[in-house]
């Protein structure tokens, strides 16, 4: 199986935060991405530039995040 790292939206990230350790909580989680990355794509922003290798960003769990050729990988300080 790949190993996948997806950034979720909050509403999302709330329904994964409630399925851990709940029965079938991998398949709701499934659902739950699903469901709000078919309706982000609807209200996506075209006016904004694509990614660029050594953009950074914040994770929802508050860790730097930095674009590379690979996609996103956490920024480790050192």
């Amino acid at each position: 199986m790949p190993i996948v790292s997806v950034n979720l939206s909050p509403p999302a990230y709330a329904v994964y935060e409630n399925a851990k350790g709940v029965r079938k909580g991998s398949a709701m989680v499934s659902r739950a991405v699903l469901y709000y990355a078919s309706r982000d794509m609807l209200h996506e922003r075209h006016d904004r530039p694509p990614l660029e290798i050594g953009d950074l960003r914040q994770s929802v769990s508050g860790d730097t995040i930095v674009w590379t050729k690979n996609g996103w990988e956490e920024v480790i300080d050192g």
